[in-house]
């Protein structure tokens, strides 16, 4: 299983531990493409002070992935530099 950086938690997490840290309402896997600058992109500080919890992939064939597969477990993923 792939592990990925996330903006809300220290250390490496999975999409199975991502959904438990989902905010109640969210219904998508928020992600962005980073090569260990994410967390100073001005793209995730809105996120940051939502407390929604982003994904911080540094391989670009996990986009690839995310776009092909569309969603995990009902939520759909979303790219917050794209908007898709």
């Amino acid at each position: 299983m792939n592990r990925y950086e996330c903006s809300t938690k220290d250390g490496w997490i999975d999409l199975k531990t991502y959904i438990t840290l989902m905010k109640e309402k969210q219904d998508k896997i928020f992600y962005m493409f980073s090569l260990g600058k994410g967390k100073q992109s001005p793209h995730l500080e809105p996120y940051i002070k939502a407390g929604l919890p982003v994904l911080l992939i540094n391989v670009h064939i996990d986009e690839v992935i995310f776009r092909s597969i569309g969603n995990y477990k009902n939520f759909s993923f979303a790219n917050i530099e794209t908007s898709e």
